[in-house]
């Protein structure tokens, strides 16, 4: 039998959330105050998010205009928006493996890495100000920088479980944040349970999850 969430929606269409059992885990928990920090390139308030979303910022600007500015809703790339419907989607269209959760819309990038270098840190900074216990960050660098480091050292420090990418270039090369000690980096997996072709591999990877034809 389909798992049945409350907007009505079946997970028969999401590979993944079957995968993942979704229905068992949800009789334990829906993420019901769990607040996630969502770092990326923003999060649009769409059907599935609209009331589960906190009201963010936005460190994307690097003329510093925008900074902290409560913007939510400034995600042109779109990749942000998938990241948090993966996670609290409410159902109507796309259900989230958390559907009670709620979202912390932190916009570090335009989608350009000259925006996420700058971004980050603050970023980072604002989610652990702000009571975040959970940051998502969907990105990755190939260089161990230390201002980034110590900003996700410190989440850490407050007991913020930071969970990162692993790389998606099919290589077992490292990429950071995954590759500091503490992160959750996470690999990924096809509808069979084989490591995707894509997904690197190697010792920083902590766990895998559905990561091939996912509907967000």
């Amino acid at each position: 039998m389909a798992s049945i969430s409350a907007a009505g929606a079946s997970t028969d269409s999401q590979w993944a959330l079957r995968y993942l059992q979704a229905g068992k885990v949800w009789k334990i928990s829906r993420g019901l105050g769990a607040e996630v920090a969502v770092i990326d390139t923003g999060v649009q308030p769409n059907s599935d998010l609209a009331a589960n979303l906190l009201q963010g910022a936005d460190f994307s600007d690097t003329t510093g205009a925008s900074i902290g500015d409560g913007h939510i809703d400034l995600d042109d790339y779109g990749h942000g928006t998938g990241e948090a419907t993966l996670i609290a989607g409410s159902g109507i269209r796309t259900l989230g493996l958390a559907p009670d959760s709620t979202i912390l819309p932190v916009r570090a990038s335009d989608g350009t890495s000259s925006g996420l270098v700058f971004g980050i840190i603050p970023a980072i900074e604002y989610a652990v100000s702000h009571g975040s216990r959970v940051i998502n960050l969907a990105l990755t660098f190939s260089l161990d920088d230390p201002g980034i480091h110590h900003a996700v050292q410190d989440a850490l420090d407050h007991d913020v479980v930071v969970v990162a990418a692993i790389g998606s270039d099919g290589t077992s090369q490292q990429y950071y944040p995954a590759a500091w000690p503490g992160v959750v980096g996470v690999g990924a997996i096809d509808s069979s349970g084989n490591v995707w072709n894509q997904s690197d591999t190697g010792a920083d990877v902590a766990l895998v999850a559905p990561g091939v034809h996912i509907l967000r």
